[in-house]
C-alpha cells in the first residue's frame, strides 16, 4: 500500500487525554497501536467482562495486515499490485474486499463527477508528490497529456468477481479510501468479538463505537489548518456516534517552484493541483471508508462545487475556507443537526452552504 503521508489526509487531532482521564475508575480502556500501509494504526478499547488485555493487539493486527496484502501497491504479489502489472485490456479476479473498495471507488467518482479517481497516480508522480523526486519546472503539456492517457476511473471496472481495466497500463492505487476501509474492518471484528465500545484509527482515519468508560461520547478535535500548528480550530469538537471521521487538507504537503505554490491535492479532471481556498474538510460518515472517499473528492471540489455536493449528502460535512487571513467555517444540514450545541457555542458563526456563495481563488 503506498502511504498517503498524514500530511495529505488527516488534519485532526484524536484527544486522547480527555479519552483516558477518569476511565479509570469505570471499565478498563486498553490501548492497542502497531504498523501497517506504511504508517501507524491505534485502537481504544473498552474491555468486555472477563476479557483479557492483550486478547485483541495479535488479531487487530491480522486484521490490517490482510487488508493491506490485498492492497498494497508496493508488495509485488497483492491483488492490486498483479491488476496493475497486467500487460493487456484484461480482468483479474480479485477478493471481496478488494471488490468492495473499488466500487465505493467507482461510485465515489460518478458521484463527484470524477473529482474522486483513484488512477490519478501517474498525475500525482508528474507533479512529484510520489515516491518519484520533485521536478523543478512545471510539467510540460506533453508530459501531462501522456499522464492523462494513463488515468482516467472510466478505465477501470467490475465484471463479476473480477477487476478489469479498458486499457494496458492503468495504474490503480487505492490509497485513498483503502485505510478507511481497514479501520472499518477492524471495527467489525471487534463487534463480532462482542466489543461494543472502541475508537480505533489508522493513518488518521477513526471510526468510533459505543462511549467511553465514563459514559461519554468519543472526542475529537478538528484542527485548525496552518502550518507548524497543532490546535483545535475554535471550539470544534465534534462527539461521535457510531462514525467514521476523516479530514483532508492541503496545507502542509506543498512545494513551491518560482513563487508558485503547488498542493499535493491533485484534480484527476485537469490534471493538475488544486488552486483554490479551501483549507480543510471534515467529514463523517456510517463508515471509515465513506469519510476517507468523500473528505478527498470534497477537498479537490474547492469551495463552491463542494459546499453544493456537501449539502446533497445525508452525513455531517465541516470546512474551513481561507479568507482575509483567518478561516471560515461551513458547513452542511447533516452537521447543524448533529451539532447543534457546537454551532451555538462556537467563537465564530460559521455560515449555512445556501447562504453565502464562497469565493474562488483565480487562476
Amino acid at each position: 500500500m503506498r502511504a498517503r503521508p498524514t500530511l495529505h489526509k488527516l488534519i485532526f487531532t484524536v484527544l486522547l487525554s480527555s479519552l483516558l482521564l477518569g476511565c479509570e475508575s469505570h471499565s478498563p480502556l486498553v490501548q492497542y497501536k502497531g504498523q501497517v500501509m506504511g504508517t501507524t494504526w491505534s485502537a481504544s478499547v473498552v474491555l468486555p467482562r472477563g476479557a483479557e488485555a492483550a486478547r485483541y493487539q495479535e488479531p487487530l493486527q491480522g486484521v490490517l495486515d490482510d487488508i493491506n496484502g490485498k492492497m498494497s501497491t508496493y508488495q509485488e504479489d497483492s491483488e492490486l499490485s498483479r491488476f496493475n502489472q497486467l500487460k493487456k485490456a484484461a480482468c483479474l479476479p480479485v477478493s471481496n474486499d478488494t471488490l468492495t473498495v473499488a466500487k465505493t471507488a467507482l461510485n465515489l467518482s460518478e458521484q463527484s463527477q470524477g473529482a474522486f479517481d483513484v488512477t490519478v497516480g501517474p498525475l500525482v508522480n508528474l507533479w512529484g508528490f510520489g515516491p518519484e523526486a520533485r521536478p523543478i519546472k512545471r510539467p510540460s503539456e506533453e508530459a501531462l497529456e501522456a499522464a492523462r492517457q494513463h488515468s482516467g476511473y472510466q478505465k477501470l471496472y467490475i465484471e463479476g468477481s473480477q477487476l478489469c481495466t479498458r486499457q494496458v497500463g492503468l495504474y490503480v492505487d487505492l490509497s485513498a479510501i483503502a485505510k478507511g476501509y481497514a479501520v472499518d474492518a477492524a471495527a467489525q471484528y471487534l463487534l463480532e468479538q462482542g466489543v461494543e465500545h472502541f475508537l480505533i484509527e489508522v493513518g488518521g482515519e477513526l471510526y468510533a463505537h459505543g462511549k467511553k468508560p465514563s459514559g461519554e461520547h468519543w472526542r475529537i478535535g478538528i484542527e485548525r489548518p496552518v502550518v507548524g500548528e497543532r490546535n483545535v480550530f475554535e471550539k470544534a469538537i465534534v462527539e461521535l456516534d457510531n462514525q467514521g471521521i476523516a479530514t483532508s487538507g492541503g496545507y502542509r504537503n506543498f512545494y513551491e517552484v518560482d513563487g508558485v505554490r503547488y498542493s499535493h491535492t491533485i484534480d484527476p479532471r485537469t490534471g493538475e493541483p488544486i488552486r483554490h481556498h479551501l483549507a480543510s474538510v471534515t467529514v463523517m460518515a456510517p463508515s471509515a471508508m465513506l469519510s476517507d472517499g468523500w473528505a478527498t473528492a470534497l477537498m479537490v471540489l474547492g469551495p463552491q462545487n463542494g459546499l453544493k455536493l456537501a449539502q446533497e449528502l445525508d452525513f455531517p460535512v465541516f470546512m474551513l475556507i481561507k479568507h482575509e487571513g483567518d478561516f471560515e467555517p461551513r458547513y452542511n444540514a447533516a452537521f447543524r443537526a448533529q451539532f447543534p450545541a457546537l454551532i451555538k457555542t462556537a467563537q465564530k458563526t460559521p455560515k449555512e452552504l445556501d447562504q453565502t456563495d464562497p469565493v474562488e481563488a483565480q487562476p
